[in-house]
């Protein structure tokens, strides 16, 4: 991988919490969203470093998805709050037989003949899908929202109280009424389809860089890792490796608008972020060079004693961190992950070019 065409593309999510975009703002110096059929609204204050990755361009096939799409969504009207995981489900149900039909047409000699109608196919279901999985993860992302202004309540309610220390705060957590929490449970649902229908919709706009694949969860790690494991030892290649963790950051969730605003500032005004993602990008040009990997973590290190210093300006109270995890993979390459994880998508839609090599960036 070259640095000066690095490309850090969100994988395989089409929406990000407001948490986490906070934290790869700062984290990585660029990053893309796959747009299938709505389009991506980004904070201004991001322009520039975040920007979005369009998919389906053609005028009818985005009509054809729509109409697919409105008619699951009045589905889901009708029936309910779960409507929407039903819908996804039903289209995964769906997706199946059309592939197990395929697979009969392949071995009948008839692929080509069908092959040029399985990739639209393909491309559209893709698109219905993604789409239901970004409402199911707004709607996931309202009620975390909502979560996080009740927990907000609740601690001016304690302050209220007096209750101040350590000890009075965890036994008020017993005798008042339980905390209500909210797990990002709806990020991972279905999460192998999410897979799919990402690199199959990747696949609809050539590549002119190479991908760095960054997920928000290590779920979606453990997943890819194992698909592409098993799949190189079906074909007689041990799986090669490299895999650490970076040193992590105060988290930045905490942090009011303004807040979050004067210390992306004060980082931009210094040269402490560029030179880490700099060292960012060099590390990714050789990841086995362990002498780039040790720069690499010095100056994440650089990073976070900055933002900790500028978080003791608001509060001494000890913080979750966030940082990165990354995985290199020496002996594979974007079109081994992609038949990996969807083997009849890759076959339908051929590859995405050759790499040597993929990195996947975690968010932990």
């Amino acid at each position: 991988m070259e640095s000066e065409v690095t490309q850090y593309l969100l994988f395989p999510h089409t929406v990000l919490r407001e948490t986490d975009v906070r934290h790869l703002s700062i984290l990585l110096p660029n990053l893309s969203v796959l747009q299938v059929l709505r389009p991506q609204i980004l904070p201004e204050w991001l322009q520039g470093r975040f920007s979005t990755l369009p998919t389906i361009t053609e005028h009818e096939r985005i009509a054809e998805a729509n109409l697919a799409l409105r008619g699951y969504r009045e589905f889901a009207e009708i029936h309910g709050e779960n409507a929407t995981l039903a819908s996804m489900s039903y289209d995964q149900i769906a997706e199946d037989n059309r592939e197990s039909r395929f697979f009969i047409q392949k071995e009948l000699g008839e692929r080509e003949a069908q092959a040029p109608e399985k990739r639209k196919d393909l491309l559209l279901e893709s698109a219905v899908f993604m789409e239901l999985a970004r409402d199911l993860d707004e709607k996931g992302m309202e009620l975390e929202v909502g979560y996080s202004k009740i927990g907000n309540l609740e601690a001016e309610f304690r302050e209220i109280l007096g209750i101040t220390s350590e000890e009075e705060i965890l036994e008020a957590e017993g005798t008042l009424s339980p905390p209500l929490a909210h797990e990002s449970s709806h990020l991972y649902f279905m999460l192998n389809r999410r897979m799919s229908g990402w690199l199959r919709l990747l696949s609809a706009q050539p590549l002119t860089r190479t991908p760095v694949l960054v997920a928000i969860g290590p779920e979606v790690l453990s997943i890819a890792l194992e698909a592409i494991k098993n799949d190189r030892e079906r074909n007689g290649r041990p799986p090669e490796e490299i895999h650490f963790t970076l040193p992590s950051i105060t988290s930045l969730k905490n942090l009011n608008g303004n807040s979050f605003l004067e210390l992306t500032n004060k980082l931009s005004g210094t040269n402490t972020l560029n030179s880490y993602w700099q060292e960012l990008d060099r590390f990714l040009s050789a990841p086995n060079d362990a002498q780039l990997r040790t720069k690499l973590e010095e100056n994440v290190t650089g990073l976070a004693e900055a933002i900790s210093s500028f978080r003791k300006q608001y509060s001494n109270e000890p913080s979750e961190t966030a940082g990165l995890s990354i995985t290199y993979l020496p002996g594979s390459s974007l079109n081994d992950v992609w038949r990996a994880l969807d083997p009849i998508g890759f076959e339908a839609l051929g590859g995405q070019g050759k790499q040597d090599g993929i990195a996947f960036f975690c968010l932990s």
